[in-house]
């Protein structure tokens, strides 16, 4: 009798073993990736609080060293286009900046201006740090040096800075109609369908508004961003007299070291209308432009700004939440783009 054997089974895989594989293998990778992915924005979000944290320590030093003053709001560049155009200047981005005045700050006490960045800045994946931030170059085989080298033109691509005790931002009895925040003869930016009509926050807040308004007046003039600013014309034309400066009255005030015993809003009970150093803004992530299909853009998953604070701390905050991160404030801070763009 002639028996037949099975030919030896080679090492190899089968078909329906391979696909097993190949299916466990997408599991797992669907499974693990979001929460790879969700580690490095953590990373990413972590070192932006320590570069926060490090300008804080920087601003308070500086302060020291002049008076217990902050550092000025950066304000209108130095330059026109035409000017860094006929300079042969690289990198130049000429307009209004909302971050300190670079060059009192770096390098003396920033000595790496990279920490203006945020890692997760949304354009650090198409430039570099150099560029993103506009620092100025000389054009190659130019005639003569550019007169700006090395001057920082874009420092607010990741962090807003004003300068002044904004300590009634966020406020829901501050919002002000977007037809009456901008002066007679100025557009209202075009609707950017964020956030809708039906939104109970909707509005801009008053005292962001204001600072802008007063910014415009400016026309960011760095003389004018050295002293306190006057917003009694913006404060009439809303309805808010006496309510939009920094504590009682109209005039936004300078950060500085003790600014917060002036932020008293009834004297009849300091204690109680006392705004602290802890809850006082400084420097934040700037929320990039809203589109109605996916509203503000943030640095940050879920949707937040870091938020550095006067007192030196650093905290992450969610969208919507207060402050400087109430939707009145980004709906604000929305225009600060257009504003600095405007010609002098």
């Amino acid at each position: 009798m002639i028996t037949h054997s099975a030919p030896p089974r080679g090492n190899g895989f089968t078909l329906l073993e391979l696909l097993v594989t190949v299916t466990i293998i997408s599991v797992l990778a669907a499974i693990l990736l979001p929460a790879l992915s969700r580690a490095r924005e953590a990373g990413r979000r972590a070192t932006c609080q320590a570069n926060l944290m490090g300008i804080g320590v920087a601003l308070r030093i500086y302060a020291d060293e002049h008076g217990g003053l902050f550092p000025p709001m950066h304000g209108r560049d130095p330059f026109t286009a035409a000017d860094a155009q006929s300079a042969a200047c690289v990198n130049a981005q000429p307009d209004i900046d909302f971050i300190f005045r670079t060059s009192a700050m770096v390098p003396e006490y920033l000595t790496d201006p990279a920490v203006l960045l945020c890692p997760s800045h949304p354009g650090l994946r198409d430039a570099d740090a150099e560029e993103l931030l506009g620092i100025i170059e000389t054009a190659p085989n130019a005639a003569e040096p550019c007169p700006w080298e090395g001057l920082i033109s874009n420092g607010d691509a990741s962090y807003l800075y004003f300068g002044y005790a904004l300590d009634k931002v966020g406020r829901g009895s501050m919002r002000v109609d977007d037809r009456l925040a901008e002066p007679p003869g100025v557009p209202a930016p075009g609707a950017t369908g964020w956030p809708g009509p039906s939104d109970a926050d909707n509005g801009v807040d008053g005292q962001l508004a204001a600072l802008i308004d007063a910014l415009r007046a400016t026309e960011g003039d760095h003389a004018a961003l050295d002293g306190p600013l006057d917003v009694s014309a913006f404060a009439e034309r809303v309805g808010m007299s006496g309510r939009l400066g920094s504590g009682a009255g109209d005039t936004l005030l300078r950060l500085r070291e003790g600014v917060d015993r002036l932020l008293i809003e009834d004297m009849d009970r300091p204690d109680l209308s006392r705004v602290s150093e802890a809850s006082l803004p400084v420097c934040w992530d700037a929320v990039f432009g809203a589109t109605p299909e996916h509203g503000p853009a943030f640095a940050h998953l879920p949707g937040g700004s870091n938020v550095l604070f006067m007192d030196g701390h650093v905290r992450f905050m969610r969208m919507g939440e207060s402050g400087v991160l109430s939707v009145p404030a980004v709906q604000a801070a929305q225009r600060l783009r257009a504003v600095a763009s405007e010609s002098p």
